[in-house]
């Protein structure tokens, strides 16, 4: 089959945009794949899962579009514009860029099957441009188009428009089904839960690197967006507050951007012991996992968490908030095993801020569960393989043939019902 894969981003960099690559990787073995993503040149990034004739991109600060790409979330690990600052020019110039590969794409490859990553804007662009034309539309819900939705009702008002139009949509776990339904009036019953894969090929354990004796030092991990809503200000005053020796090193992976650079450097003023960093794609940071013990996701919100689930597959204990999609998908036997300590959040304002006079007792907690974590790593406790097991069923290799199976399913079924009524003719 050919599939014609949309999304309005880097295909890379963010936990979307992974899931967007990996998605497309696994679904090569056995399909044709095309994808249409947003490009800039100053941004380097991996996206070699098709050759290049099949690509699509969008190419932003350049005479059309003479902006960054516009990222779904309000900070990003690259140079991005927030749709809430767009003014009307600048959306419409966007919808006409996007119309226009859109449309080029779709006469060129006639896909039987296209993917709408998030419930947003381009996903009702691609419904209106293309509903009478395609046989099946999906449309992947990632949880920051809900974000999106909620904090700017007048953009969804104006440029969502009747997303039941998808054939159907997946969410990432059964708490975001309701919300879906809510905030899009989606029916129900085209909404399935595929939650979200790690690849197999990249993160993966290797004790030997870990433990071996030149490796004399414990790894803490932060991989995100340096940004508030993603709690790494507070990781940062919860491993100070540990004061631990030269052995126990915090790395904070990821880039900052505007304001966030200077607030990030200043935080790391006079620490001993913390690096930040960037990890050039998922290959380098996948090997950066299997030498490191502790993985931490200090994160007010998320959509799912997936890079939590990596550094499982790779071996990691883990230190979590209490996310409510994360704990879904990993199931009671990971949750209630040592490799993961919860962290309850503190009361938020709204989807992914906290009040401040919460956030002292949040960073006490915090810092609680590390240490708890960095104890089992002195006393060489391992992680069973019974959790391990349970992670590996998501590997992308198993999440993307359940997306395939479920969007095909019902093609399959009106193929037999055809070949039953036409042997009952014969």
């Amino acid at each position: 089959m050919k599939i014609l894969h949309i999304i309005a981003q880097l295909p890379s960099k963010t936990g979307s945009g992974v899931y967007f690559s990996n998605l497309i990787k696994e679904l090569n073995k056995n399909n044709e794949n095309y994808a249409i993503y947003g490009h800039q040149d100053c941004v380097e990034y991996d996206f070699d899962v098709i050759p290049d004739e099949n690509k699509f991109p969008i190419n932003f600060n350049n005479s059309k579009l003479d902006f960054h790409i516009v990222g779904m979330s309000d900070v990003m690990p690259y140079n991005s514009t927030r749709y809430k600052d767009m003014t009307p020019k600048m959306l419409n110039t966007w919808l006409n860029n996007f119309k226009v590969q859109i449309l080029n794409a779709y006469n060129e490859i006639k896909p039987d099957i296209i993917i709408c990553h998030h419930l947003w804007i381009l996903t009702s662009l691609t419904l209106d441009l293309l509903r009478d034309r395609c046989d099946k539309i999906i449309g992947i819900c990632h949880g920051t188009d809900i974000r999106q939705a909620l904090q700017n009702p007048r953009l969804k008002n104006r440029y969502v428009k009747n997303l039941n139009r998808l054939d159907k949509v997946f969410a990432l776990s059964e708490n975001q089904v309701s919300e879906i339904v809510t905030t899009y009036n989606i029916d129900k019953n085209k909404i399935h839960v595929s939650g979200g894969g790690y690849n197999q090929d990249y993160f993966y354990k290797d004790e030997k690197l870990r433990y071996d004796e030149n490796n004399q030092f414990i790894n803490l991990v932060y991989a995100g967006k340096i940004a508030d809503a993603k709690g790494v200000f507070e990781l940062i005053d919860a491993y100070k507050q540990l004061d631990y020796d030269n052995t126990i090193i915090l790395n904070i992976i990821g880039t900052p951007q505007g304001e966030n650079i200077e607030r990030i450097h200043k935080k790391l003023d006079n620490t001993k012991n913390i690096k930040l960093f960037n990890a050039k794609n998922q290959k380098s940071l996948a090997h950066l996992f299997r030498y490191s013990s502790i993985f931490i996701l200090p994160s007010y919100y998320e959509g799912l968490g997936l890079v939590a689930i990596e550094a499982l597959a790779s071996g990691m204990y883990i230190v979590s908030t209490k996310l409510d999609a994360l704990m879904e998908v990993l199931g009671d036997d990971v949750n209630n095993s040592n490799a993961i300590e919860y962290v309850d959040l503190p009361r938020l304002k709204n989807v992914d801020t906290p009040y401040e006079k919460d956030i002292p007792e949040f960073v006490n907690r915090l810092a609680k569960a590390i240490d708890i974590q960095v104890q089992r790593v002195k006393n060489k406790e391992r992680i069973s393989d019974e959790v391990l097991n349970s992670v590996a069923k998501h590997s992308w290799e198993n999440i993307a043939n359940e997306i395939f199976n479920e969007i095909t399913r019902e093609s399959y079924e009106e193929l037999n019902e055809y070949r039953k009524l036409n042997l009952g003719n014969a």
